[in-house]
């Protein structure tokens, strides 16, 4: 669903998100056009840290416009840092695409009830929590059920180098998703922090990137789903202090 290499740009106080531009090779006679935008994510106006309302914080559509439907969504919590995330469930087939594929099965006919329930939309709810400090977070972890096995994962974002916010010329972070259960890294992102439209005119908010590897096979679209939303949570929270 997502892109391997990923940026994000600034868009009018929300954020887009696309492809990466491939590196340019010395017999490009002309800059190559940037890859088109993907996906939308729209960041829900902070009214007041003192003002909690039911809205998400975050919304992640399934594509490049803020009217397409919404996959995951993300609520801050007032008062911890923890953030909660809500996968939704995939919009159902069409009726032709059900047809598309043949089904050799014994028609049985099931009670009205179960029936109900198999149809029911089911969202999916994980927490991105700190962990790890004292008085401020070392590590923001979440967890993940691997969908062929349904065994409960960690998943732990750490800083690279320095904290997630630090002064140098302008502000930037460093972060790489680990897999606890092999110490793996599984994705790594390095965000450009604040800077004016002169000297980042594209409004390039970070770069994301999943890493291939044996230790990424098997997680499944959902938690490319938890890994967007969990760097764009993180970044999104350190922005508003």
């Amino acid at each position: 669903r997502f892109p391997r290499d990923i940026t994000f740009f600034r868009s009018r106080g929300d954020i887009l998100l696309s492809p990466s531009s491939p590196a340019p090779s010395p017999n490009d006679i002309k800059p190559l056009p940037a890859p088109p935008h993907l996906f939308y994510i729209t960041i829900q106006k902070d009214p007041s840290s003192m003002i909690s309302t039911g809205r998400p914080d975050l919304l992640i559509h399934s594509g490049p416009s803020k009217a397409s439907t919404v996959i995951s969504f993300a609520k801050f919590h007032s008062v911890t840092q923890t953030t909660d995330m809500t996968l939704c469930p995939t919009p159902p087939r069409s009726a032709s695409a059900n047809f598309s594929t043949p089904n050799f099965s014994i028609p049985r006919s099931l009670p009205q009830e179960t029936q109900k329930q198999r149809m029911r939309p089911k969202f999916k709810f994980e927490q991105l929590a700190p962990t790890g400090g004292i008085f401020s977070a070392e590590k923001y972890e979440f967890c993940h059920t691997l969908p062929w096995n349904d065994v409960r994962e960690r998943f732990e974002w750490r800083h690279t180098s320095g904290p997630f916010v630090r002064k140098i010329d302008r502000d930037s972070g460093g972060l790489k998703l680990i897999r606890v259960s092999t110490g793996d890294v599984i994705a790594v992102y390095a965000g450009l922090g604040h800077s004016s439209r002169a000297s980042n005119p594209s409004r390039v908010l970070g770069m994301f990137r999943f890493l291939r590897g044996d230790s990424t096979v098997g997680l499944g679209e959902e938690f490319e789903v938890l890994a967007i939303m969990s760097i764009l949570s993180l970044v999104e929270r350190g922005r508003r202090v």
